[in-house]
């Protein structure tokens, strides 16, 4: 890494990419909550520089302030009537980009007006305008804290010129006016920089949280509450009648393995299990633990095959030999099919109608208690 772009990275560090959809959400819960206090505030200070404007031109004195007014006004109401909740990470983004590029390009007359205004005022009143716009300029990045580039932009665009004037000005009040100005943006800029920091560190721990709360710690498989919310999402995504399935597996044998080599190798036969599971199913469903020796696998609607070609691949997968510590060890499976919404439109329901199934299909084999046996597969009946 060159040192350019360490540099970059320590002053604009990135958002990790597990966590930017969060983080959009985020930017966009902020900015709903904040934008009306923040155009409410703006124009309240800008009615105070207005009665202090100097003589000048009618455009300066009323046209820019009159034009970030009703920028103002036109985007308080906006957000107000905006529906709670989130919306989708896409629309979301989009209205957090047009934030940004609104509040751009507010900044630019803001500036261009201060600028103007302190040239024409009075000595003893010239020191006002950049007092109005550093706590314009200030709040606003404040506001914008989550949106850190038009947060940067705020304190660049806004107190950058007007700074750089006074401190060309030759007076030492200006001059150390400016200096103060400066300082603070700096502080400012390093609290932004502090607070991404903090709220990705947040995100990210979070997310790892969920995902704990989600996994099965043994076999790294989706556990029962995971498979509850990926069935919700999969319902939302299903078309001309095909939704998802739900295939529910049972082991056979696993008690005695338990019982002749102990518990260590019985976990590893469920690791092996839900490994072979998972490379099956590939991309086609959602493998998953929901408790002891049962397994099920979610079919997604866009699943290129057939919930029995999946089960029956599934199947043949167990019926493998597992290794433990140089042991070949013989664990059979039983499955039963429930499709949405025939079966059912919960994952109670489907996991109701696949055990139905499921043991009809041991019963069907003749023997329940084969440990090398693969039972035949059947989709149950909805009673």
């Amino acid at each position: 890494m060159t040192l350019a772009q360490a540099l970059k990275d320590w002053l604009w560090p990135r958002v990790p990419a597990q966590v930017a959809e969060a983080y959009v959400l985020a930017q966009y819960e902020r900015l709903r909550g904040m934008a009306p206090m923040l155009y409410i505030a703006i124009v309240l200070i800008i009615a105070g520089a207005i009665a202090g404007s100097p003589q000048g031109p009618v455009w300066i004195r009323l046209g820019v302030p009159a034009l970030v007014v009703t920028i103002c006004v036109t985007r308080m109401i906006v957000w107000l009537r905006r529906p709670p909740g989130l919306p989708t990470v896409d629309k979301a983004r989009s209205m957090v980009l047009r934030g940004q590029v609104i509040s751009a390009l507010t900044a630019i007359p803001c500036s261009l007006w201060c600028l103007n205004s302190w040239a024409l005022a009075d000595p003893d009143r010239a020191i006002y305008f950049p007092l109005y716009m550093a706590m314009g300029t200030l709040s606003t990045a404040y506001c914008l804290s989550m949106l850190r580039g038009a947060a940067t932009f705020h304190l660049a665009v806004g107190l950058g010129p007007i700074a750089m004037a006074m401190l060309l000005s030759g007076d030492r009040m200006a001059i150390s006016a400016a200096a103060s100005i400066i300082v603070t943006s700096g502080f400012l800029f390093a609290l932004l920089r502090f607070q991404h920091d903090r709220f990705v560190e947040l995100l990210v721990l979070q997310q790892r949280m969920v995902a704990l709360s989600q996994t099965d710690p043994l076999t790294g498989l989706a556990n029962r509450r995971a498979l509850q919310d990926r069935l919700e999402k999969s319902v939302g995504h299903a078309r001309g009648g095909h939704g998802p399935s739900v295939l529910l597996l049972d082991l056979d044998g696993f008690k005695p393995v338990n019982d002749r080599h102990g518990h260590a190798a019985g976990d590893e036969v469920l690791r092996q299990v839900a490994q072979r599971l998972s490379d099956v199913t590939g991309t086609d469903g959602i493998a998953s633990r929901i408790g002891g020796d049962e397994f099920a696998v979610l079919v997604l609607p866009g699943s290129q095959r057939s919930p029995e070609a999946i089960g029956t691949g599934l199947l043949a997968a167990l019926a493998l030999p597992f290794e433990f510590e140089g042991h070949r060890l013989h664990v059979g499976a039983s499955l039963g099919i429930a499709v949405w919404p025939d079966d059912g439109t919960t994952l109670d329901q489907l996991l109701r109608v696949a055990d139905r199934a499921l043991y009809r299909a041991k019963g069907a084999s003749g023997d329940e208690a084969a440990p090398y046996g693969v039972h035949a597969l059947r989709r149950a009946e909805a009673s």
